[in-house]
Order: C-alpha cells, then structure tokens, then sequence
C-alpha cells in the first residue's frame, strides 16, 4: 500500500464517517451498501436508541437522494430490496454514515453528548467520564462507522464535491511523520 492509498483511506473513512460523503456511483454501489449494513455483525440494536423509526419510504428516498449526478438507477430493484428489510436494518441503513443526523434527531445521544461535555479533568480523565464515552463510542461505532472502502477512493478523494473536506497538509521539511489534518463540514 502506497502513501497515496493509506492517506485517501483515510480521508474518505473520515469523510464518510462524518458527513456521510460518498454517493452511490449505480445501482450495483446501492445494493453492496444495503448488503453489507444488512450482514455486518451488531453489537446493539439501533431500535433502543431511536426515538422514531424510518419508514421503508424515507430509507427508499435517502438512497435514491444519495447517488451521484448522471447515475444509472433502477429504481425498482432498489424498492424491493428496501421493501424486504426489517425495521433493524432499515434504520442502520439510513443512519449509516450519518453521525450528525443520528445525534441531532434522537435524544439518547444529545443527552449522553450532553453530559459528556459537562465533565472536565486536568491531566487525566474522571474516572466517571470512562463509562459514558466508551458507551457513547460504541454505539456511534456500532451504527454510524461504515467500513467498506471503494476501489476508487483516491480519484473520490480528490475529484469528488463533499460535504464534509479534510485536508492534509504533510510537511517533510518538519520531519516525515509531520502532518497536519483540517477538518471543514459545509
């Protein structure tokens, strides 16, 4: 793996995480998401923590709104792929890549953001603090990170209009791990 490859992992990952950056090149781009929200093994039910959830319409209409300019939908397929889904992976699939959308419409995670941020520790963290952030990572982990990597990460990195931009800046003059990471969410 070169520099190139490990540095557009890594800003798409980011990206994708945070602003949910990547569109559906086709139908076939489409299908492998639903596939693999629907196969990926899951540690909590989203159901638990939501407090309403999608509707087959609103996660048919998500994915349709989520394809590039130009796409080739079938539209169809798509629908009765969505149709068949239980309520579980209907919500994972609509919050999937969608952190902000998660936290701001579903009170669990404003209110254990919330209290998160209340906490304040000098040089080490309050022992209290633990618990609340490794319950609130793993849930953020559990329904919002996507692991899946496209095979043209690196002409989406740098071709792609995003919602979410970070910039990396390396600077081998300063040594050659230096490396600053800008982070702009439109």
């Amino acid at each position: 793996m070169t520099g190139q490859d490990l540095i557009t992992t890594l800003i798409e990952s980011m990206e994708q995480f945070l602003q949910n950056n990547i569109p559906f090149e086709d139908t076939d781009d489409a299908l492998t998401f639903i596939y693999h929200v629907k196969t990926e093994v899951r540690k909590f039910s989203i159901m638990d923590y939501l407090d309403e959830s999608k509707s087959t319409d609103e996660v048919l209409n998500y994915i349709l709104g989520h394809f590039r300019e130009n796409a080739v939908i079938d539209e169809a397929i798509i629908r009765d792929v969505i149709s068949g889904l239980d309520i579980e992976t209907l919500n994972r699939c609509y919050y999937k890549c969608q952190l902000m959308e998660l936290i701001s419409n579903n009170e669990w995670f404003k209110n254990k953001l919330a209290k998160i941020l209340q906490y304040t520790y000098a040089e080490t963290p309050d022992p209290e603090i633990v618990d609340d952030v490794n319950d609130f990572r793993e849930k953020i982990i559990d329904f919002v990170f996507n692991d899946q990597l496209f095979e043209d990460r690196y002409k989406r990195a740098m071709k792609d209009k995003r919602k979410a931009i970070i910039t990396i800046d390396t600077d081998l003059k300063l040594g050659p791990i230096y490396s600053n990471v800008y982070l702009k969410i439109s």
